[in-house]
């Protein structure tokens, strides 16, 4: 599936869909994460990611 066929099947903007495979964007709305998991045909949870975890750092002993 082509940028434009997402774009078009999802009711997006093919730039959009570019600038979230390049990582120049980092969200979405849940209506649009909704209507892009619709047009791949996986969960809408599959394209969710899980909040990053930042390790603390350990002191010295």
């Amino acid at each position: 599936m082509t940028q434009v066929d997402l774009a078009t099947a999802s009711g997006t903007h093919n730039s959009f869909i570019s600038r979230l495979e390049r990582g120049e964007r980092f969200g979405c709305t849940h209506e649009v994460a909704r209507s892009l998991a619709a047009a791949l045909g996986v969960p809408t949870e599959a394209l969710i990611a899980a909040p990053l975890t930042q390790s603390k750092p350990r002191k010295a002993r």
